[in-house]
């Protein structure tokens, strides 16, 4: 047994202390490997456990199941798109239209103007009115001139309320040859159109 310290002892004065702490760190590397191998060999099972209930202290997956489709409002594009000002009048409202009207259908124009609509017929007072007031608008994108258009005909066919829509100079003039063209199709006289100067 001396001679195995005689052994150490003069490994330990030829060689670094970083050689000597390689050594140890393999050799105990090598005898942790042994001992898991030789468990694994002789009982399977428990290792199989050990590694499982390791796995289970991982953070679960969450699963998220799809519910109702909600539609993201992206707030800075619907500044510029969708900013209508909305007043009460003594008859009714009126309705400010952003300069550039680019609304989507996620944007929910559509069913804003129609609740609008509705909760001015539920008015109770003679003559209630709406003005959608187009006069510092500049573009009107397709999905929102339908969904004017849509109005126009539902208050047109359901009367209870009468409609303005106020235009001013030319930038809008495809978009108002459109919309009297659709008035002059019905005898209604709910609706009507402005020019202002």
């Amino acid at each position: 047994m001396e001679n195995v310290y005689l052994e150490i002892i003069k490994f330990a004065n030829e060689g670094s202390i970083f050689r000597i702490l390689l050594v140890l760190f393999s050799f105990f590397s090598f005898l942790l490997l042994a001992g898991a191998g030789f468990l694994w060999f002789k009982n399977p099972e428990m290792i199989q456990e050990i590694l499982r209930t390791l796995s289970l202290k991982k953070s679960p997956e969450v699963i998220i199941e799809p519910g109702p489709q909600f539609h993201q409002v992206d707030l800075i594009r619907g500044l510029f798109s969708m900013s209508l000002d909305f007043n009460f009048t003594e008859k009714g409202a009126n309705l400010r239209f952003p300069p550039y009207m680019r609304t989507r259908v996620e944007d929910g124009l559509k069913e804003l103007l129609q609740t609008i609509v509705s909760s001015v017929r539920e008015i109770s007072t003679e003559n209630r009115s709406i003005e959608f007031d187009l006069t510092n608008t500049l573009l009107v994108n397709p999905y929102s001139a339908s969904c004017v258009f849509e109005i126009l005909e539902d208050v047109q066919t359901n009367n209870g309320v009468y409609l303005v829509l106020s235009f001013r100079g030319k930038h809008l003039k495809e978009f108002e040859t459109s919309v009297r063209k659709l008035l002059s199709r019905s005898d209604s006289k709910s609706v009507n159109v402005r020019k202002r100067k």
